[in-house]
């Protein structure tokens, strides 16, 4: 009689077949035991096929975007916010003005501690101005900066922008190995696969109801830092343990003080390595998966207020990760 024995399917094939989230879990439930030669290969086809429809993704969600007049952070756009900081940091300093985010945290802090708000940000103001004394001439020399990188930007379609979306560049194997040199091992699977199939992506920006100022939630539009930014902040220091951000964490993307970035520690032999300070304290392909259920703005998840006509046209038919 034949041997009719039944090889199991690879995690690759059952990944193709939809098991998408099952596979994930049973990949990361290995740990290290993922880098096993029964399983290494398989993971990392796993990893890439999860990030190129990861890319598929975010080129669809950003076309979709630009269709509803998003206003991206882009290159353009971010070289006048940069400008405005700088103007309000120096108004700040010459006493003249104060940035409306921080004129709004002093008086709620103020409220809190029962102290005169104007007392208060008056002692704040002060307090600023003798610290940043020294600062003056270098301030004004960032601030010609900031004019002629505003004078210069120019406005770009998103997905030729690198502020809003940019493939691996052609360094990245190069990047990937210095990164794991400097923490002393690998790199979780799915992030290195990103790296290398993705790029980096910003749909940081504005919307009267995607991602509206001033708004109670917090949309936490899809953010993953370049490979080159997130290696320059890391230094050059080799140590036991390394974290790399690779994204701000939602308060800030909505342009108000927050905690620090998303970021992952290093070195990791797992599929998929924890995307910490989120608020869910999943993994990256979790907090990927979650994105793209929200049309790149997982911040609206739970929100009675959510704008459900745009976010189900930004995630119709999107690749299941």
């Amino acid at each position: 009689m034949a041997d009719e024995t039944i090889m199991p399917k690879s995690f690759f094939d059952r990944y193709q077949a939809g098991e998408c989230a099952a596979v994930w879990a049973d990949l990361v439930a290995l740990d290290a035991g993922v880098r096993h030669e029964l399983y290494l290969e398989d993971a990392r086809a796993v990893a890439r096929e999860t990030m190129r429809r990861a890319r598929k993704n975010v080129v669809t969600i950003i076309g979709r975007l630009e269709q509803l007049d998003y206003e991206f952070l882009d290159s353009h756009n971010a070289a006048a916010q940069h400008l405005d900081h700088m103007n309000d940091l120096d108004g700040m300093l010459r006493g003249t003005s104060m940035p409306t985010t921080l004129f709004s945290g002093l008086t709620h802090a103020a409220g809190q501690m029962g102290m005169d708000p104007q007392a208060m940000m008056a002692k704040a103001m002060d307090h600023a101005r003798e610290q940043m004394a020294g600062f003056m001439p270098k301030l004004a020399e960032m601030k010609f900066r900031a004019e002629q990188r505003a004078a210069v930007a120019i406005k770009k379609p998103p997905l030729q922008d690198p502020a809003v979306y940019q493939l691996p560049p052609k360094n990245t194997a190069k990047l990937l190995a210095k990164l794991e040199t400097m923490a002393g091992g690998p790199l979780p699977l799915s992030l290195k696969a990103w790296f290398e199939e993705v790029g980096n992506v910003c749909l940081m920006g504005e919307h009267p109801t995607l991602n509206p100022a001033q708004h109670p939630v917090a949309p936490d539009p899809l953010v993953m830092f370049p490979l080159d930014a997130a290696l320059d902040w890391m230094g050059d220091e080799e140590s036991d343990e390394l974290f790399i951000d690779l994204s701000p964490d939602d308060l800030h993307k909505a342009d108000i003080s927050g905690g620090g970035p998303y970021c992952m520690r290093l070195p990791d032999a797992a599929a998929d390595g924890k995307f910490l300070d989120e608020r869910h304290n999943g993994t990256l392909v979790e907090y990927l998966r979650l994105s793209f259920e929200w049309g790149g703005f997982p911040g609206w998840e739970g929100s009675s207020d959510a704008p459900t006509k745009e976010i189900e046209f930004l995630r119709e038919g999107l690749l299941p990760i």
